[in-house]
């Protein structure tokens, strides 16, 4: 699971690096710097799954900074656009967790749920 937890905030640090538009930005530069380095960790085969997790922990803390940096510049555009990704994010790390916890039968809707191996499809840990 932590490399499809690395595969979405590697996904959501470039969509909102793309959407704040300044990769002039230390906070923007920083984000950038992050996620080239999770590409490059989900196209090998091997990091520790420590790494992962802090990887994915720096992009997602990465992430606040940069939205924490428009929202004190006021940047209404770039604002509601970082909105509608962090939505987008939110649903898909949602419904992961709601994947990997179904079995245990938690879950209220569990038809609305696609399966473990479905949810972790394409990881190479699988």
């Amino acid at each position: 699971m932590d490399w499809r937890e690395l595969e979405l905030n590697v996904a959501f640090g470039e969509a909102v690096v793309n959407e704040a538009g300044d990769a002039h930005s230390p906070a923007a530069r920083a984000l950038g710097g992050l996620v080239r380095k999770g590409q490059a960790h989900l196209a090998r085969p091997g990091p520790a799954v420590s790494e992962r997790q802090s990887l994915a922990s720096d992009i997602a803390a990465a992430i606040s900074a940069l939205m924490a940096e428009r929202y004190a510049a006021g940047r209404a555009a770039s604002i509601q656009g970082m909105e509608r990704i962090v939505l987008d994010h939110a649903k898909r790390q949602l419904d992961l967790q709601r994947a990997w916890f179904q079995p245990f039968g938690f879950e209220s809707h569990p038809g609305a749920v696609p399966p473990l191996s479905e949810a972790l499809a394409g990881c190479p840990d699988v």
